[in-house]
């Protein structure tokens, strides 16, 4: 027993030197802001409506366990994973099952969620599942909840894939790096501290990284020329959208903490610890800026008694999404705020 415990201080004292030794890396950085970090709120047309006090006040019901009845059984809730979903046993499988425990259809849309998995694949394979689920239930309408890169993948789909968009009631994009990721340009570059750090982290980072690309600045402004019709009048349109972008909370505690002080050290930007704020709010959309919560947070499983459930972002944003908006409490989209 007395072996066991020295082994685990032992461990915890190695895990704390790797953890102090990167965070006197981080610290030493030279500043170099990427000017692309928010062009989409300063290029294209802002958000239609602040909703982070509404995000708020329904999270408190949530929280509460009260549950809105604009969460229909009338639709199916289709999730949509991002980027290395595959490593993280239980993505999403938290807002699954409570979407379920409401009586409502949810399911999981698994794509290729590996670094070699381009937008434009998983877009062909999002066609084909979203269009199987909307035939096999009759013709329901969907509601789309997407994460990280999940949204980029589903947003393409609607793009390249017209018959999509009539099948889809609202989309739900949670940090999504729409406007690109600031550590994607920087390993794409040959930054070799964010390779480095993101090694560490989340694991060998594939050579083969098409994913990451798709997630540049240049990238991301190439795709949404291309589609900026349809893109910019979605949230215009009969689809309901809701962006929510987060920030991370401060302190080592969090496993994103090195990525999240590198973002700010190195761009000066708040981030998820993975996407920036002002990369994740999509033009057109009700946006939501939530405070406390890391890139993890909606999708990962969450430890019994945890004062924040990702279900219960989920769910928020879900009933935001589908609620009458003249009853909810929306402010006009400030754009001199500094996110």
């Amino acid at each position: 027993c007395q072996e066991g415990g020295v082994k685990a201080l032992r461990s915890g004292n190695v895990v704390t030197s790797i953890v102090r030794r990167w965070q006197r890396r981080v610290s030493a950085l030279m500043p170099a802001p990427a000017a692309d970090i928010g062009w989409t709120l300063r290029e294209l047309p802002p958000p239609r409506a602040n909703a982070t006090s509404a995000f708020y006040d329904v999270l408190a019901r949530v929280q509460a366990n009260e549950h809105s009845p604009v969460l229909s059984a009338r639709y199916v809730y289709v999730l949509v994973p991002g980027l290395l979903s595959g490593l993280s046993p239980g993505y999403f499988r938290q807002a699954v099952d409570r979407l379920r425990h409401l009586g409502l259809d949810a399911r999981y849309l698994a794509v290729d969620s590996s670094t070699s998995a381009c937008t434009h694949k998983n877009a062909e394979r999002l066609r084909l599942a979203l269009g199987n689920v909307h035939l096999g239930t009759g013709g329901q309408k969907l509601v789309i909840i997407a994460h990280s890169k999940g949204v980029l993948d589903t947003s393409q789909a609607l793009l390249r894939y017209p018959e999509l968009r009539g099948m889809v009631h609202a989309f739900v994009s949670l940090q999504a790096p729409f406007g690109g990721a600031a550590i994607a340009d920087d390993i794409c570059q040959g930054n070799s501290a964010a390779a480095e750090l993101l090694e560490r982290l989340l694991g060998r980072v594939d050579s083969d990284i098409n994913s990451l690309r798709d997630m540049t600045y240049r990238r991301r402004r190439e795709v949404i020329a291309s589609g900026h019709s349809y893109l910019l009048t979605m949230g215009a349109s009969k689809t309901r959208m809701v962006s929510l972008a987060t920030r991370a909370p401060k302190g080592l505690a969090y496993a994103l903490a090195l990525t999240t002080m590198y973002v700010e050290k190195k761009h000066g930007a708040a981030s998820d610890g993975l996407v920036c704020v002002a990369d994740a709010l999509l033009p057109g959309s009700l946006a939501i800026v939530m405070d406390e919560a890391d890139h993890g947070l909606p999708v990962l499983p969450t430890m019994p008694g945890a004062r924040l459930k990702g279900a219960d972002v989920v769910e928020a944003a879900l009933t935001v999404a589908l609620s009458d908006e003249a009853r909810l409490p929306l402010t006009k989209w400030d754009t001199t705020v500094k996110l």
